[in-house]
């Protein structure tokens, strides 16, 4: 609760000097998910912090995807973000990459048991991550509006991810 405190006050500090989008990772994943471990278990269950890794991907994507449409507008205000640091090219593949990586961590923690078979159903949401992705391939160094509208549809991809993952775990109770 306190990292998440501190997070949350101090994070203009942090986004100031590149370093936002690796607070929130941390504030929306691993704290969250091993914060409300300890309290339900009263003790710290380490593979939460696994599981904590496919949302704290797409969150940190909503930020980046704002932070990337923005690049011009926060060197104009004297920001400075994670994607203006790596350039357009780079925030493209980055976004894929988070992408990516929060369904490739769903695939491996069920190949590895420590999510249930049914998290396989996050996977219906892989069409709208394909169009997210679309959308941020199609900007250029003159215009990002292809991504205007972005970082609400990767807050909506989160949205679902995390409804068909709590979905999931839950017809794994029943099952």
């Amino acid at each position: 609760g306190l990292f998440g405190t501190i997070g949350a006050v101090f994070y203009y500090r942090f986004k100031f000097k590149a370093l936002g989008d690796l607070l929130i990772f941390l504030v929306y994943g691993p704290s969250i998910m091993l914060g409300t471990g300890y309290v339900m278990l009263g003790h710290f269950d380490w593979l939460l912090l696994f599981v904590s890794f496919p949302m704290a991907f797409i969150t940190v994507n909503v930020l980046h995807a704002n932070n990337t449409r923005d690049i011009r507008s926060d060197r104009y205000a004297e920001i400075k973000t994670y994607a203006m640091l790596i350039g357009m090219k780079a925030s493209v593949i980055h976004y894929y990459l988070l992408t990516i990586l929060a369904y490739l961590s769903i695939i491996v923690m069920v190949v590895l048991n420590i999510l249930p078979i049914t998290a396989f159903i996050t996977l219906i949401t892989v069409p709208v991550a394909y169009k997210n992705c679309k959308a941020m391939s199609q900007i250029t160094e003159e215009d990002v509006t292809p991504i205007n509208e972005l970082d609400k549809g990767t807050a909506q991809l989160q949205l679902m991810f995390s409804a068909s993952l709590s979905l999931a775990l839950i017809l794994a109770i029943l099952i």
